[in-house]
């Protein structure tokens, strides 16, 4: 038994010396992560790094970038690629990638002219109201990019934020019904800091109140004021110049707004002070857009 069990022993150590040796880790390597080419087309080439037993495929994602070699792209260790890239036929820049076994290789082609653009109208003048759409034509070569962003949160583009060669801007502003306001839409290209702004400019509505302040009794009591509201330009204002919409609101509990809200144009505010139980003086607001009327009870 001694004897059979050394026997053992001797072939499992003979077995493992016939083991076949560890396969390497695959990783790979690109001399170069991009290239430009002209655009009137041409080639590309750069060498990729991988262990021997290592295979790969390069891969463009482009129609106009066609890989030449090696044979359908495919390799195994060391090695280069080459690649042939079509004309540009648009003015503008473009790009495509070669991949290789997980990496990027970005081909980049010039256009075939210089990249002009023109945007109309620059201006628009805007009355109070507002839920309809504005349209800005960008005039550009195929192929020349741009983008587009508002500035003013009142200004909302449904489309048109980006584009290449002639496109369109839309956009949407609200109501305003306080002062008259500014906002400005960025159309760029290529560069946040080369562009055009658009300027909507929107007209909005003036208040004023009969009176500042009321110095009421401790008693309390009903009073009134007068709100005076126009808009900023006349034409806004319709027929009965009320397109301004306000609503007054009082800031402490002890005063209550009777007159219901909200109103339209010209128009006068009921409200009744409670009496003060306190012993000491108070004093609270009515707020009417960017009015406020003080109002001083005695305790």
């Amino acid at each position: 038994m001694r004897m059979r069990a050394l026997f053992l022993m001797c072939v499992a150590a003979l077995a493992g010396c016939d083991s076949p040796p560890a396969q390497p880790t695959c990783t790979f390597s690109t001399s170069i992560t991009s290239v430009t080419v002209g655009a009137a087309g041409g080639t590309c080439r750069f060498d990729v790094g991988a262990p021997a037993t290592c295979a790969w495929v390069a891969a463009s994602n482009a129609s106009w970038v066609r890989i030449t070699g090696p044979p359908g792209g495919a390799g195994a260790g060391s090695g280069g690629v080459t690649c042939s890239v079509d004309a540009n036929p648009d003015a503008g820049v473009r790009s495509a990638t070669i991949t290789v076994g997980g990496r990027t290789v970005t081909v980049s082609q010039t256009g075939t002219a210089s990249c002009d653009y023109t945007v109309t109208p620059l201006d628009f003048r805007e009355c109070i109201r507002g839920g309809f759409e504005r349209t800005v034509a960008v005039n550009a070569a195929a192929g020349c990019g741009w983008t587009a962003a508002s500035t003013a949160s009142w200004l909302t583009l449904s489309s048109g934020s980006s584009g290449a060669g002639p496109g369109t801007v839309t956009f949407t502003l609200g109501d305003n019904y306080d002062a008259a306001r500014l906002g400005v839409i960025e159309v760029r290209w290529p560069t946040p800091t080369t562009g055009q702004n658009v300027r909507v400019y929107q007209e909005g509505c003036l208040y004023t109140t009969s009176r500042d302040s009321f110095d009421v009794p401790a008693s309390g009591g009903d009073f009134a004021v007068d709100v005076y509201a126009s808009p900023t330009d006349p034409a806004c204002g319709g027929p009965l110049q009320d397109v301004c919409l306000w609503s007054a609101v009082a800031s402490a509990p002890w005063v209550t707004v009777l007159t219901t809200m909200p109103r339209r144009g010209d128009d006068r505010v009921f409200f009744r002070v409670t009496a003060n139980g306190t012993g000491s003086a108070r004093t609270a607001t009515i707020s009417v857009r960017d009015r406020t009327v003080t109002i001083k009870q005695a305790g």
